[in-house]
């Protein structure tokens, strides 16, 4: 086993992403008297049968090696999937061999991109301004994906007994869920009024006026013809709704208008009570 190793070692192998095209047939012989150049499955097949060559019982595993670490969790990417080798030795069993550690150290101890850039070191190159911020935003999309998108019934279940309110259907759980989707809804209702409103001021504090008599303006209804409305609906807020149209006009209609008249447009609308 040490002899193989010994021969990937110091007979000038290479770890690559892009080895040359290997023959149909003697691939392994071409690949360690020739080629000499290849990823991790050239080595561990390799090694693997050099050694039953040699009498030893080998074989190939394929899984996954590294990961980047971000904070609490590990990224596994398929760049990460590895092939390794095991022997099986007397009194030991099987042992796990990576011949892809002796060409490319780097490989098992840095990552693959570190390997195909510097294969002899012994640590990752610290990450750049870009590459920190792509670890933010996975740590942001992982968060999501545990809190929301992963947010069963075990773990509502877990969360309601934890606030003393029981299981789902519960006493407490009736009671409180009311509250619960008014607060969900309250966000989306505001943000509605908020769109209903013009964003023209004169034209705001004239709906401003309509919600606080609970009297909608018709569609396509002038500001004269729905102050004439609301006065013969409430005739004692007649003078007060002169005062609104007035204003209003001048805001909107004046030669020069200043702050001072939508100042006095929305003093007016104040001054309408029912």
């Amino acid at each position: 086993m040490q002899a193989g190793l010994d021969l990937l070692r110091t007979g000038g192998f290479t770890y690559t992403l892009s080895p040359p095209l290997l023959p149909e047939q003697d691939r392994v012989d071409a690949f360690l008297f020739s080629s000499r150049q290849g990823f991790c499955e050239h080595y561990a097949s390799s090694f693997a049968f050099l050694m039953r060559a040699a009498g030893l019982s080998a074989r190939v595993v394929g899984g996954y090696q590294g990961g980047e670490a971000n904070g609490s969790y590990l990224i596994v990417r398929q760049q990460d999937a590895h092939a390794w080798t095991e022997i099986w030795l007397p009194g030991q069993g099987w042992v796990r061999v990576d011949p892809t550690a002796v060409v490319a150290p780097a490989r098992v101890s840095a990552g693959l991109s570190t390997a195909l850039t510097r294969p002899q070191a012994a640590a990752p190159t610290a990450p750049g301004t870009l590459k920190r911020l792509q670890l933010r935003l996975d740590a942001i999309q992982n968060r999501w994906n545990d809190l929301v998108v992963d947010y069963d019934g075990g773990r509502q279940s877990d969360l309601l007994t934890r606030a003393g309110l029981g299981g789902v259907g519960s006493a407490p759980y009736l009671l409180l869920l009311p509250t619960l989707i008014a607060l969900t809804l309250l966000p989306a209702l505001l943000l509605a009024r908020r769109r209903a409103r013009p964003s023209d001021p004169a034209s705001r504090a004239l709906h401003d006026l309509s919600v606080r008599l609970h009297l909608p303006r018709a569609p396509g209804e002038t500001p004269t013809a729905y102050v004439t409305r609301a006065a013969t609906q409430h005739p004692h807020l007649h003078a007060a709704l002169q005062d609104v149209l007035n204003a209003y006009h001048a805001a909107r209609y004046a030669p020069h208008p200043t702050p001072d008249t939508l100042t006095r447009l929305r003093r007016a609308v104040r001054n309408v009570r029912r």
